[in-house]
C-alpha cells in the first residue's frame, strides 16, 4: 500500500465533506485492509497536516511564488504533507520525504508540479535559518498563532483570559497525540478485574483521581482489539464527560432526561451508575446520531431507556426531576481530539451557538419539577457559553438557583462558583464546563 497517497486521499475527501475527518480517516480504515503499522503512519500525517496547517503554510509561503492559498488543493496538500514529515516525522528523513511527495504528485498525473514541488521543499531547507528568525520576530499573539497553528482571533482570546504561558500549555496540549480515555462498565466489570487485565497485557495506564472507573491508556488498540477486553466490558469516553455526567444525583425512582444525547457516553454512563433507579429518556435533534446512542446502549448491555429525536429548543418535554443539556457548542475544550475543528470555528459561532444555547437552557427548564435540577454542560472553553449563559438565565428565571457541586468534585475543577470547568493544560483531560440549576421549591 502506498500510506502518503492514501493520506492525500482522505485529505481531500475530507475537504469535500462537511464531516470531521477523524470520521473519515476511520471509515476508510474500516472499509479497507491496513496494517496497523501503515494505519499509524497514515493517521499521523493526516491528523498532523491538518492540525499543524497554518506553521506549515507560513513557510510554504515564504519560498512559493504567487498566492500559495490560492493554488489548487492538490498542490496544497502534497507541499504540507511534505513539509509536515520534514519537520515532525522524525522517521522520515528530508531527503526522503521529498522524493516521495514528488514521486507521489507524479503517479497521481500530476507530474507538472513535481517540480514545483521538488523546489519548494528544497527551498524551506536552505532557507531554514532565515525563516525561522522570521517566525521568532512575529508580534507576539501572531507567533503563537503560526508556532503552534491555532487560528490568531482564538490565540487573541486565550491570551485575554489566560495569559502568555497558560495559552501557550493549551496549544501544546492540543497539539500532542491525546489519551485515550475507557471507561470500565461496573454492570459487566469490576474496577479491580480490568486493572488487573491491563497489568496482565502490560498496557501503561493511569487511573483517575476522580472516578475509579476512568482508565487514560497509552495504547488504545490493544484494547480495542483484544479478546480480553469484550466490547461489553467498557466505552470510550474521556474523564471531562464522566465529571459532567457525574453531577446527575437522582434518588430512586427519578424522571431524568438527556437532552442533546448522541453519541451516548453520558447516557450509558447514567445507565451504569444509576441503573433500573431511573427512568431515562435520551433525546437528540440528530436521527442518525440518536442511533450511536442506541448503539452504545445494547452493546454496554442496558436497557430500559427511551429514545426521541427532537429540537431541544422548542419541543415540550415532559416533566422530569433531573435534566442533563450537553448543548452545541464551540467545543474549544476538544480542539485536542478533534484535529480540524480549531479551522471549521469563527469568531461568530459563539454568539450563533450562546444563541442556541440559551434557547435550549430556557425551554428544556420549563421541563424540571420544583426541587429538580437542570445540568448545563459544555466542552468549550469560552465564557460567553458557559458562565455568561448561566448568568442570563439566572437573571431571567428568578425560580433557580445555583446547586453546589457535589463532594466527589475537588476545588481545582471549580471556578469559584459552584461550576465544573476542567482546562486541557491545568488538568490533561478534555475542557468542559458544568453547572447545576435548582428549581426553587415554592
Amino acid at each position: 500500500m502506498n500510506t502518503r497517497q492514501t493520506a492525500f486521499e482522505i485529505l481531500v475527501q475530507a475537504r469535500k465533506s462537511s464531516g470531521y475527518i477523524d470520521t473519515i480517516l476511520h471509515r476508510h480504515f474500516n472499509s479497507h485492509h491496513i496494517l496497523p503499522r501503515e494505519k499509524r503512519f497514515i493517521q499521523e500525517l493526516v491528523y498532523g497536516t491538518v492540525r499543524m496547517r497554518r506553521y506549515l503554510d507560513f513557510f510554504i509561503e515564504q519560498v512559493y511564488h504567487g498566492q500559495f492559498s490560492k493554488a489548487e488543493y492538490a498542490v496544497q496538500s502534497l507541499l504540507r504533507m511534505g513539509l509536515y514529515q520534514m519537520e515532525f516525522m522524525d522517521a522520515v528523513p528530508s531527503p526522503v520525504a521529498i522524493h516521495e511527495t514528488v514521486e507521489l504528485a507524479k503517479s497521481l498525473g500530476k507530474k507538472k508540479i513535481s517540480g514545483l514541488i521538488n523546489g519548494v521543499l528544497r527551498n524551506i531547507i536552505r532557507q531554514k535559518i532565515s525563516l525561522d528568525q522570521g517566525l521568532e520576530d512575529l508580534p507576539v499573539t501572531e507567533k503563537i498563532s503560526v508556532k503552534y497553528s491555532h487560528p490568531e482571533w482564538l490565540i487573541n482570546r486565550w491570551m485575554e483570559r489566560f495569559g502568555e504561558e497558560n495559552t501557550v500549555a493549551l496549544c501544546e496540549w492540543n497539539n500532542q497525540p491525546q489519551p485515550v480515555t475507557v471507561r470500565v462498565n461496573t454492570r459487566e466489570v469490576t474496577v479491580d478485574d480490568f486493572l488487573n487485565r491491563l497489568e496482565k497485557n502490560e498496557i501503561p495506564f493511569h487511573q483517575s483521581e476522580y472516578l475509579q472507573e476512568f482508565f487514560q491508556v497509552e495504547t488504545g488498540q490493544k484494547i480495542l482489539q483484544n479478546v480480553l477486553f469484550p466490547a461489553k466490558s467498557f466505552a470510550v469516553q474521556d474523564q471531562a464527560a464522566g465529571l459532567s455526567a457525574s453531577l446527575i444525583e437522582p434518588n430512586p425512582g427519578d424522571i431524568v432526561l438527556d437532552i442533546c444525547a448522541a453519541p451516548g457516553g453520558k447516557t450509558t454512563y447514567l445507565m451504569q451508575r444509576w441503573n433500573s433507579d431511573i427512568k431515562l429518556s435520551a433525546y437528540d435533534v440528530n436521527k442518525n446520531r440518536l442511533e450511536q446512542v442506541k448503539q452504545l446502549v445494547n452493546q454496554l448491555g442496558f436497557s430500559h431507556i427511551s429514545y426521541q429525536v427532537t429540537d431541544a429548543s422548542v419541543f415540550t418535554f415532559p416533566e422530569a426531576d433531573w435534566v442533563l443539556a450537553d448543548v452545541p457548542c464551540t467545543g474549544t475544550g476538544v480542539l485536542g481530539k478533534r484535529v480540524d475543528a480549531r479551522w471549521h470555528r469563527s469568531p461568530e459561532d459563539i454568539d450563533r451557538l450562546a444563541t442556541v444555547q440559551n434557547q435550549i437552557l430556557n425551554n428544556v427548564a420549563k421541563s424540571v419539577k420544583p426541587g429538580g435540577v437542570v445540568v448545563y454542560s459544555t466542552c468549550t472553553l469560552e465564557p460567553e457559553e458557559n458562565r455568561d449563559i448561566v448568568n442570563t438565565f439566572l437573571k431571567t428565571h428568578p425560580d433557580f438557583r445555583v446547586k453546589p457541586l457535589p463532594e466527589h468534585i475537588p476545588w481545582k475543577l471549580t471556578d469559584g462558583q459552584h461550576g465544573l470547568m476542567i482546562l486541557p493544560q491545568l488538568h490533561h483531560m478534555d475542557g468542559a464546563f458544568a453547572i447545576r440549576l435548582e428549581r426553587i421549591i415554592p
